[in-house]
């Protein structure tokens, strides 16, 4: 799935991601910047291990999203605000943020392209 991401969305970026499944209290999924946030490529996702297929696919796809914003420059950290395509976001709560609803609406649409796209492939085989 990260592959498929990565060739259809960023395919001229040289993007490193790392999974890790491991049990998480408060949200399904959570997403780190491991380098620099001015040019991230290098992310850390993780995932509730506790998830259920369909939910741990759909919680990937919405972090996979979120690194899509952060590759181009829709989302940007600096000085310790958020802006969200030029707009400073930091006031607003974390789950009313515009990218953070976005990627809540894309993890279904990607959800349902992956599947077509994996249909279509297996087909041609």
């Amino acid at each position: 799935m990260i592959n498929w991401f990565l060739k259809l969305y960023l395919p001229k970026y040289k993007i490193k991601i790392k999974v890790i499944r491991r049990t998480l209290q408060d949200n399904d999924g959570e997403l780190f910047i491991l380098d620099y946030y001015y040019r991230p490529r290098n992310f850390e996702i993780h995932i509730d291990r506790n998830l259920d297929s369909l939910q741990h696919d759909l919680t990937l796809l919405h972090e996979l999203w979120h690194i899509y914003q952060y590759v181009k420059r829709q989302v940007v950290i600096k000085r310790d605000k958020t802006f969200y395509k030029g707009r400073d976001v930091s006031t607003i709560s974390y789950k009313m943020r515009a990218y953070e609803v976005e990627a809540l609406n894309m993890e279904k649409h990607l959800y349902q392209k992956y599947i077509t796209d994996k249909e279509k492939e297996f087909l041609f085989i």
